[in-house]
């Protein structure tokens, strides 16, 4: 029994661990991806190659960790989604991304934007529902551990007060990837899942699929 229960304490550990690390990965990966396409003269581009080499080097170090975590769990874990670059955007759809990080946030605002959707942010599962009462949306984004509402709560809340005919794709987010079974993603109504840190074609790819 004090081997199990130390073996559990351990992948707690780990799991906990790789989120702590993982959330801040994500606003910096997503960051360099933003920056790379700003114009840099030959100095700056150098720095930035030792900053995406180092930053690719440590997102291979947390995956590993996390492997190892999901080994002890046993999850299974949501589809990912290849890239389609074949797909086009609709301009004129809306996506609502929760986040309760302020610094997740804007990298999403910019990264959103910048692909020409409409762009609205709630920090926390209670402020999108008050949102979803007064706007329409056309997909959700939602970050899993958060405080007041988690997002298996707000999707479940989400799921129970829209009709069929007015379905909103859901795609979770979460650096907490050992918690996220497809069986559980299923039964709260999620549609799609991505780990943080990703990458942001990645992503771009989800919601293309999502959003035609």
């Amino acid at each position: 029994m004090e081997i199990e229960k130390l073996n559990k304490d351990t992948s707690l550990f780990i799991t906990n661990m790789s989120h702590e690390i993982r959330t801040p990965m994500n606003s910096i990966s997503s960051a360099i991806k933003l920056l790379k396409e700003t114009k840099l003269d030959d100095e700056q581009q150098n720095y930035m190659k030792i900053i995406e080499e180092s930053s690719n080097k440590l997102i291979f170090f947390i995956k590993d960790i996390l492997d190892m975590s999901k080994l002890e769990c046993n999850a299974q874990q949501v589809k990912s989604h290849d890239i389609d670059k074949h797909v086009n955007l609709n301009y004129n759809k809306t996506i609502l991304c929760i986040e309760d990080n302020i610094v997740n946030q804007a990298v999403m605002e910019s990264i959103i934007k910048r692909e020409g959707y409409n762009f609205i942010s709630a920090h926390s599962g209670l402020e999108s529902l008050k949102i979803l009462n007064r706007k329409k949306v056309d997909l959700i984004l939602i970050d899993i551990q958060m405080s007041e509402l988690n997002g298996f709560e707000t999707t479940k809340i989400i799921r129970e007060g829209y009709r069929e005919d007015n379905y909103i794709p859901i795609i979770a987010m979460s650096a907490y990837t050992a918690s996220m079974s497809k069986e559980k993603c299923t039964q709260v109504g999620i549609d799609d899942y991505i780990s943080k840190p990703f990458e942001v074609e990645k992503l771009l790819s989800i919601i293309r699929s999502y959003i035609i």
